[in-house]
């Protein structure tokens, strides 16, 4: 038995692409009924048309519950429903991004029958759609990060295999992230510098785009370019995102002023519009140079 809580934007896409041979039920779920709960039965797939994604597990009474949450109070709710008492071998799968302190706590509260892993996912709801997230596990043993793994097979295209405990994932996912904000601001600052020297924005997307090819960078340079900034992942979830971070940092004795800047640049960027995507920092940085 396998079930996907959520409240973020992941959560329904995501259960929705595990493949047929599954059956997916929708149910309303926790806070202010604004979540959705999709109860997934069955432990197999056995679509004879997909015989390469078929999975069966030696324990037919595992059942595996994943959480995609949008923030750590959320989280903490996840983990208190009352799917989690059970009598079976359970594990619990957090997808979110939440501090790694909060999951290594989370690890401890469970009992001998849950283990806990987490794995966070880098991407858009599109992404989840079209197999293309990438996705960070850690926790338990191989042999049930194996189990896990095939689950998120169905949603990614790459998942890097962490050796250490659960929360470790969440510390690679919030490195990937500062890498992400960073760039972002980045390319915001450059497409700034060249649209006040007379040279277009669109001249920065092409230059940029052929020198650090990729999905981040050519994706995030379009949409700065363009104004694009109405839909994606919202100023409000990147200062989530930057605090946990400058926490991480803090608590571990490093420095991280290019944080500083992309948190800087949110913060005044949200009291415009809290829900753009966080690639509008950009007008902020247009601001402060006269544009």
């Amino acid at each position: 038995r396998e079930v996907y809580k959520g409240v973020g934007a992941l959560a329904v896409p995501t259960s929705q692409n595990v493949e047929s041979g599954l059956i997916i039920l929708l149910q309303e779920w926790g806070r202010n009924g604004s979540s959705a709960r999709c109860l997934l039965q069955n432990t197999s797939i056995s679509n004879s048309k997909k015989k390469k994604n078929a999975m069966t597990f030696d324990d037919a009474s595992l059942e595996s519950t994943f959480e995609i949450v949008a923030n750590t109070a959320a989280a903490v709710d996840a983990n208190h429903q009352p799917q989690l008492q059970s009598d079976s071998k359970t594990l619990f799968i957090t997808c979110s991004t939440v501090a790694p302190g909060l999951v290594e706590k989370l690890s401890h509260r469970h009992s001998d029958k849950i283990t806990l892993l987490s794995a966070p996912v880098f991407g858009r709801p599109d992404a989840a759609a079209n197999k293309q997230l990438v996705a960070v596990l850690a926790g338990g043993s191989d042999r049930e990060k194996e189990i896990v793994a095939q689950y998120l097979e169905f949603t990614t295209r790459k998942i890097t295999i962490l050796n250490g405990p659960a929360h470790t994932a969440n510390v690679l996912k919030l490195t990937g992230n500062f890498c992400i904000a960073s760039v972002i601001d980045m390319l915001a600052q450059a497409q700034t510098l060249a649209q006040k020297n007379g040279v277009s924005r669109d001249a920065v997307v092409d230059i940029v785009s052929a020198l650090m090819p990729g999905p981040i960078v050519s994706g995030y340079s379009l949409r700065i370019a363009a104004n694009d900034f109405a839909t994606g992942f919202t100023v409000e979830g990147g200062l989530k995102d930057v605090g946990l971070m400058k926490q991480l940092a803090v608590e571990s004795g490093v420095s991280l002023p290019f944080a500083d800047v992309v948190m800087d640049h949110l913060e005044r960027q949200k009291e415009d519009d809290k829900d753009l995507d966080w690639a509008s920092l950009a007008q902020v940085v247009r601001k402060d140079s006269g544009l």
